[in-house]
């Protein structure tokens, strides 16, 4: 699913709906990235990143994202860098504490879904076979 095509109050009310219900794994891939651009956000061009919850804490629509390289993270709104961002709620609401974050590097970042959208390009779901009444499966 392009993300391009997507309205984001549906998008994120399906996501969060269908991840939450346990009937799809998620990730997210970025388009071409320079590499100007991937040092100064963090996020690696051409790139999937599996999504590891979602949340909306005080209309703040978030995704937790994992790096499968399990380094190199977001550097924007919502990292660990981002001390405006992160209130006092923020981090209670979401169990997370900037401060222990920037002690080490392993690909998990908090990202806010403008960010998501204006830096990836791409959404895959991977549903759950069994909601599925029939199933086709072609092998070449």
């Amino acid at each position: 699913m392009s993300l391009s095509e997507c309205n984001k109050d549906s998008f994120f009310r399906l996501i969060s709906q269908r991840y939450n219900a346990g009937e799809a794994l998620i990730t997210f891939a970025t388009g071409d990235i320079s590499d100007f651009e991937s040092e100064r956000t963090g996020l690696v061009s051409t790139h999937a990143y599996a999504m590891l919850d979602v949340k909306n804490v005080n209309n703040q629509r978030l995704f937790l994202m994992k790096n499968p390289w399990s380094h190199v993270r977001w550097k924007g709104k919502f990292s660990e860098r981002d001390l405006a961002s992160w209130t006092t709620e923020m981090k209670k609401a979401l169990n997370y504490d900037p401060n222990n974050a920037k002690n080490f590097d392993n690909g998990v970042f908090w990202i806010d879904i403008d960010s998501l959208f204006k830096f990836f390009d791409v959404c895959y779901l991977s549903w759950n076979p069994a909601l599925f009444k029939f199933v086709y499966c072609t092998h070449e």
